[in-house]
């Protein structure tokens, strides 16, 4: 299960134009660093991981945003109606869709400064 979390963090942050430099999962908590791939600098983060049984259809999910260019930064750029109705076209059922879209846009990733929560990564 490690390595789906990990897939599915490294998928949410290329949202945000990031790699994981490190990361480390014990428990239900991942604490890592990404590297944004601009230079600009590096992030520490941490996640209580939540919702376990939808992180494979998180990871689906964030691998079809990428793909199609979906996203302009954290923001998904179709509604979520179009984005819904997109995959159903390509056989995802409804309910599948709306817990999927749900998860992921209930997902809060804390941004660590100094050992301090600051701010999150989410996607709205």
């Amino acid at each position: 299960m490690n390595k789906n979390i990990e897939r599915f963090l490294c998928s949410f942050f290329r949202i945000f134009n990031a790699h994981i430099e490190e990361i480390n999962i014990v428990g239900s908590k991942a604490i890592g660093f990404v590297v944004y791939e601009d230079n600009s600098g590096e992030q520490y983060f941490s996640w209580d991981i939540s919702n376990i049984h939808m992180i494979a259809k998180g990871i689906k999910l964030l691998d079809y945003i990428i793909a199609n260019k979906l996203s302009i930064g954290d923001k998904l750029s179709p509604s979520r109606i179009n984005l819904t109705n997109s995959l159903i076209d390509i056989g995802w059922n409804e309910s599948e869709v709306i817990d999927t879209i749900d998860f992921l846009l209930s997902t809060k990733i804390d941004m660590l400064d100094d050992g301090e929560k600051t701010d999150s990564f989410f996607i709205h």
